[in-house]
């Protein structure tokens, strides 16, 4: 039920099958046919777009007339051929710009659905090219020489970006004063007379299909440790100056720490291009948006920058570097799945942290996650509004920041735990075996759309002992209380040393969880703090409301200041 009162519109009543509701699960929709190849020819005039893509594409069932076609609101579709011996044109199905009662309440005109219409059933299993040809504006925003892709899914006309994977050839016609980079690789560029003809071709199957464009200057390298061609586009009229060498060196970086921790990069090359938006990237295929922001010498270098601000800068473009593996390599199954994708990334923005600046901003990050996630709102904090299952549906006018605060913040942390879970402190890798579960995942799940279940069955595979807190061999419980689950624990102790001479120290006191459900179970950390470094002593593991008793004697090489537990976030707490 839609409401389209002008005060309090919105969805009031949004459904799922009932044991999908209760378990927090649920299967993407059965897409109609598989979109295998597409031709793209674009014509860009200001931010006017003449398009035309052919798709060649396989029914999925039998008896299908009319087939859905995303594409952008303010694109007009005026052709539908369906390519043949004898070409036949098709009917097309399209909301009219600016009509009709969704338009009104939203205030957005058309929506983005278009509907082919054939004149005889198709056959499954049976390939066919469909040919389609639109026009419109708005694509593209901003202003001459720098332009940000609008519509990222739909900017031509397709049956599903992100869980359907095709091959792409683009053609792009664009004045010749400016440039163009696009997913894939380029294999011709050529000027006629005014414009420039530039042909990208992706032979291997990738989720979306994207490009920038503006006035750019280019800075190239290929990077020794990971074999990547790298290409850095930037503009350097915009505020100040452009940080080229530090973008590079970024990218690189975060491709070694990626390549490291979960797996050979999907693409041999990458590029990072500036675009107008301030406040957000974007990844593509080997394609990367970074914000004005975060390229901009006059922001990174201000002294008035806020501290949020300063953090987005340094962190966002390796939050889109990840999405290389997390979201293009390994997708993600359904709206419930998506904090495999955003968490995975966010996590790894923390990752670079720690290598770029060291352990204590790698543990500030995520204390600044921490009160994302427990941060309240007007109406109710942010982890109270519903488990990370709901996925964006968690974005109401009653708990607007909750959706991101789930799927990135918390879905980040959820990795981060299982990081330090895994972690074997004094070895020579201690994240071998995160390392190697990260790699698991990434090569059977590469190209295919994985669900949590998926996830957890994967990091079952490299468990310690040490986390079989359920004693059944499974991770059921972390799952279940950090994915499907809304409890945070509230930790607290009262541990205190005690020297008993000849090398030997005394630990007692208590351990205590609160503000949870009965059976939840953590492992709780117990660091020593010796007032230069802190040390992880070992941990406890402790089930419901509880508190736990410890008393023990232990060698030490020298006298502890303090015991402490959780002293590196290493569990989301309050």
């Amino acid at each position: 039920m839609i409401s389209f009162d002008r005060r309090d519109s919105g969805f009031w009543y949004l459904s799922a099958r009932a044991p999908e509701a209760v378990e927090g699960r649920g299967k993407p929709g059965q897409p109609l046919a598989d979109a295998e190849h597409y031709e793209i020819e674009t014509t860009f005039d200001g931010r006017e777009i003449l398009g035309r893509t052919t798709i060649t594409l396989t029914p999925l069932v039998d008896g299908i007339r009319v087939l859905p076609v995303n594409i952008f609101r303010k694109l007009t579709v005026h052709s539908a051929v369906l390519e043949d011996d004898r070409p036949i044109e098709l009917g097309v199905i399209q909301e009219e710009l600016e009509q009709g009662w969704v338009a009104q309440w939203s205030d957005e005109g058309a929506d983005a659905d278009a509907a082919i219409v054939f004149p005889e059933p198709l056959v499954r299993g049976s390939s066919v090219r469909v040919r389609i040809g639109y026009e419109g504006r708005d694509v593209l925003e901003g202003r001459s020489g720098s332009y940000s892709v609008r519509a990222r899914e739909s900017w031509y006309p397709n049956l599903g970006t992100f869980s359907d994977l095709a091959t792409y050839e683009m053609t792009f016609r664009f004045p010749r004063r400016d440039q163009l980079v696009a997913v894939g690789t380029q294999v011709r560029e050529e000027t006629d007379g005014n414009q420039t003809v530039a042909v990208w071709r992706s032979d291997t199957p990738i989720r979306v299909a994207g490009f920038n464009y503006g006035r750019f200057e280019r800075l190239s390298r290929t990077d020794e440790d990971t074999g990547l061609e790298f290409n850095v586009y930037t503009n350097p009229r915009e505020l100040g100056g452009a940080r080229v060498e530090d973008t590079m060196a970024d990218a690189q970086n975060a491709s070694r720490v990626a390549t490291v921790f979960f797996g050979p990069a999907p693409y041999t090359q990458l590029s990072v291009t500036q675009q107008v938006e301030w406040n957000f990237g974007q990844s593509w295929p080997s394609l990367v948006f970074l914000p004005t922001s975060a390229v901009s010498s006059a922001i990174a270098l201000s002294p008035d920058a806020s501290p949020g601000l300063r953090e987005f800068t340094k962190t966002v473009g390796w939050h889109e570097m990840a999405h290389q593996w997390w979201g293009h390599l390994v997708g993600w199954a359904s709206y419930r799945d998506q904090w495999l994708s955003e968490g995975f990334a966010e996590f790894t923005a923390g990752l670079m942290l720690e290598f770029t600046e060291g352990p204590e901003e790698y543990d500030a990050f995520w204390d600044r996650r921490r009160s994302e996630i427990l941060d309240r709102g007007r109406y109710v904090a942010n982890h109270e509004a519903g488990a990370m299952t709901q996925g964006f549906r968690l974005g109401t006018r009653r708990s607007a920041g909750a959706a991101r605060a789930m799927i990135y913040a918390k879905g980040g942390y959820v990795v981060h735990m299982l990081r330090m879970m895994m972690r074997a402190d004094g070895q020579p890798n201690p994240d071998e075996a995160f390392q190697a579960m990260m790699h698991d995942f990434t090569s059977n799940w590469a190209g295919r759309s994985p669900s949590t279940d998926d996830f957890q069955a994967v990091a079952e595979r490299h468990m310690s002992p040490a986390m079989d807190l359920a004693g059944d061999g499974t991770l059921d419980y972390f799952f279940e209380q950090w994915i499907r689950g809304t409890d945070i624990p509230t930790l607290s102790s009262t541990l205190e040393v005690t020297d008993l001479g000849d090398g030997r120290y005394r630990i007692s006191g208590n351990v205590s969880q609160e503000d949870v459900s009965e059976g939840f179970r953590t492992l709780v950390p117990i660091y020593l703090d010796f007032g230069d470094n802190v040390v992880k002593f070992g941990a406890v593991a402790l089930s419901g409301p509880t508190s736990q008793a410890l008393n023990g004697q232990f060698p030490l090489p020298r006298s502890p200041r303090r015991v402490l537990v959780n002293a590196m976030h290493d569990v989301l707490a309050r």
